[in-house]
């Protein structure tokens, strides 16, 4: 049940916001009941979208951080062809009216979940858009066309952007947004890489925040020097 009310696959009611919070009330009394019988804790947890809806509308952060171990945000997919326009799909800041990783983790807090309950999602993998215009190096220009993917059209694994486009394409990165992007011959493409996710690690640490989770783990570069859990590990262990 991943959007209540709004956004999922099938139509909501306003009233589904009270019923996943006591369907997840529910969850923990019976695993907790379970731990009785092994001795065990199970943990529960819910990964969490990134819009205003969903935090403040559609669900009861407040009421659900006390009952879930954590929850994991969802911090991608910000911007794909559905969008009109390139952008980036995993920027770790931006303006205030724009989604960004820092947006979400502020929306979370804001409605009373504390930063240990927090796991910050990151994507390892990028969305592409084709026949983009070069203004701008591709950023921000209008397009609502698939470009090349891995894993389906539109969708690159990181490895398979670090391998092939990385070496084709012109790469940029951007001191607001935080984030990389590659550009030529008229593809786009937006994605997290070493610098980014080293900032996010950082970020994670500044915050307080549980820690971070990836989609997903095959997707990563088996380059050592490229690895983004490599960097992740790094930086996150070592605190």
């Amino acid at each position: 049940w991943e959007f209540p009310v709004s956004g999922g696959k099938y139509p909501g009611r306003r009233e589904d916001r009270e019923n996943f919070t006591e369907l997840l009330r529910e969850f923990r009394r019976q695993l907790d009941e379970l731990s009785k019988e092994t001795g065990r804790h199970y943990e529960l947890s819910i990964a969490g979208g990134v819009s205003k809806d969903y935090i403040f509308e559609n669900t009861e952060m407040g009421k659900i951080s006390k009952i879930v171990d954590f929850i994991t945000v969802m911090a991608y997919d910000f911007s794909g062809p559905w969008s009109g326009r390139t952008g980036f799909h995993s920027n770790l800041y931006g303006p205030p009216d724009e989604l960004s990783a820092d947006g979400a983790i502020g929306d979370y807090m804001k409605a009373g979940v504390p930063p240990e309950k927090l796991v910050l999602g990151i994507p390892l993998y990028g969305r592409s858009w084709g026949n983009v215009p070069s203004k701008n190096d591709g950023l921000f220009q209008v397009s609502n066309e698939l470009g090349p993917g891995s894993v389906e059209s539109g969708v690159l694994d990181y490895k398979h952007i670090v391998n092939v486009y990385e070496k084709r394409l012109r790469k940029h990165f951007h001191p607001l947004y935080q984030a990389p992007w590659l550009y030529g011959g008229g593809v786009f493409i937006t994605y997290d890489d070493v610098t980014s996710v080293s900032l996010k690690a950082l970020y994670v640490l500044e915050k307080g925040l549980r820690g971070v989770a990836v989609w997903e783990l095959s997707s990563d570069s088996t380059d050592r020097e490229r690895s983004l859990l490599e960097v992740l590990s790094d930086i996150l262990m070592a605190r």
